[in-house]
């Protein structure tokens, strides 16, 4: 999980998205879970980026099927009125 949100939080894309690629097939459950669609490396590696105002991690892990948390609402709700 710490590479993921290392990549994140430095908005390392290319990483990134190597690593989201290798955890949705590390859990491919979550590709049909109906209300999930993210892993908790994911979610966590969400909440970094959007912590560490990188606009273009969060905007992959969105488009890669993180949703916005409750716990990262406020941090998220920042980002976008900055973007």
């Amino acid at each position: 999980m710490d590479e993921i949100v290392t990549a994140a939080q430095h908005s390392d894309l290319e990483t990134l998205r190597h690593l989201i690629d290798k955890e949705l097939a590390d859990h491919p459950e979550v590709l049909t879970n109906e209300w999930k669609h993210s892993t908790e490396a994911m979610d966590a590696a969400l909440s970094a980026a959007a912590r560490s105002d990188q606009p273009e991690a969060v905007d992959m892990l969105l488009d890669s099927g993180c949703p916005f948390q409750d716990g990262t609402y406020t941090t998220l709700k920042l980002y976008t009125s900055r973007h």
